[in-house]
């Protein structure tokens, strides 16, 4: 394997651990719900507002990272 090659494989497998750490740090964030604007901590999916009640849908998109 040359130094051009082996030198893409591991900025790859970089990314792709970067990519799946920021994915599970984002399992629970703290976020402003979208419909009274508190602060509510949300987990990845479907979530309630404990203050409004509302649905609130948190997910992570990682192809964007």
């Amino acid at each position: 394997m040359s130094k051009n090659q082996s030198f893409k494989k591991f900025s790859q497998n970089i990314e792709k651990r970067i990519k799946e750490d920021m994915v599970k740090k984002a399992q629970t964030m703290t976020i402003n719900c979208p419909n009274c604007h508190s602060s509510i901590e949300v987990t990845i999916g479907d979530n309630v507002c404990p203050f409004c009640h509302e649905h609130v849908n948190f997910s992570v998109d990682s192809s964007n990272l």
